[in-house]
């Protein structure tokens, strides 16, 4: 059972569950990029390393997300969180989940080209509804719009039973999350009193909008946001990296930074890949400086500095083991 304080905690979490989110790792992220002034994060999903960020803190953060609704929901709970919670607050039900998942799909081009065309936009409602949706549906693939299943005059159809099919985004079918309590802004809450979940979603959400009042939130390709303009404000610069986990995707993510970090100003970076990937020593002026495994997951530290080549040091935590340094 989730504690009322949550909606006031310092840091309030996210309202909602990622894959591969970086709650448990956060701390430790920032125990390596320590207090930098200028902080940056390309694949920004849940948030969880900015939200756990120690303050006090000083200089500029810039987040992005190629995901044009993760980017609505941040820059609608940052805006107007009150109509954000509103539209969130909905109890489980599974026609209203298939219903609200077909509706936003259809949505997802037109709001995306908004997002990116006028900074001052955002809809309250299609955050609301995505918020509460993904807290509700299992595994991934949330709005994503790759399934059968679409609405065609106002019914759920199945395109796999029309014989000339369907060459737009589909859903899938599923039941609602119903393994434990609830997630996010659907879990199980202590009782309210007259207050009520409603108003517990409206305080998590102003909480949130209090952090990210500074925030600039950017939507489009993750590059845009480490390039030399971008990081020319703060010294030192962090950036958290967590690019999806393809085989590879983690050592072009490093690459395309190291290429764009200025000449200057000391950087570091933190890298989150698969262990299975096998990641450069060194990457042109970016050097390793300590190395980290969590189960599948492994965190990699560099920093910017041609002077010296620090040891590195790896530090393997297999099931959630306390770290064991290795020189």
């Amino acid at each position: 059972m989730t504690d009322l304080s949550i909606a006031h905690a310092a840091p309030p979490p996210a309202p909602f569950p990622w894959f591969g989110g970086k709650s448990k790792v956060a701390a430790s992220i920032w125990e390596r990029l320590g207090p930098v002034s200028n902080y940056v994060e390309p694949f920004f999903g849940s948030g969880a390393v900015l939200l756990q960020r120690p303050q006090p803190f000083t200089g500029p953060e810039t987040i992005n997300d190629a995901d044009g609704f993760v980017a609505n929901a941040w820059r609608a709970i940052a805006r107007d969180p009150e109509a954000a919670a509103a539209h969130a607050d909905w109890p489980i039900n599974e026609v209203d989940l298939h219903a609200r998942h077909a509706w936003l799909v259809a949505q997802r081009g037109d709001l995306t080209t908004r997002l990116m065309g006028d900074p001052d936009y955002f809809d309250a409602k299609i955050a609301g509804w995505w918020l509460w949706g993904i807290c509700a549906w299992i595994g991934s693939g949330w709005c994503s719009g790759n399934g059968p299943w679409h609405s065609s005059d106002g019914r759920l159809v199945d395109t796999r039973l029309q014989a000339e099919g369907n060459a737009g985004q589909g859903i899938n079918r599923k039941l609602p999350h119903l393994g434990d309590a609830g997630r996010g802004i659907n879990r199980q809450l202590p009782h309210l009193g007259n207050a009520g979940r409603g108003a517990f979603i409206a305080d998590w959400f102003t909480a949130l909008s209090v952090r990210l009042r500074d925030v600039r939130v950017c939507c489009g390709d993750w590059k845009r946001v480490v390039t030399m303009g971008a990081l020319s404000h703060g010294n030192p610069i962090g950036i958290f990296l967590d690019p999806p986990y393809d085989i590879g995707a983690g050592t072009k993510a490093l690459e395309a930074v190291e290429s764009h970090l200025p000449m200057q100003p000391s950087a570091l970076v933190v890298l989150q890949c698969s262990t299975r990937e096998a990641v450069p020593q060194r990457c042109g002026r970016l050097t390793p400086v300590r190395d980290q495994r969590y189960g599948d997951t492994a965190v990699h530290l560099y920093r910017l500095d041609d002077a010296e080549k620090p040891t590195v040091r790896t530090d393997e935590r297999p099931g959630g083991n306390h770290a064991q340094d290795r020189a």
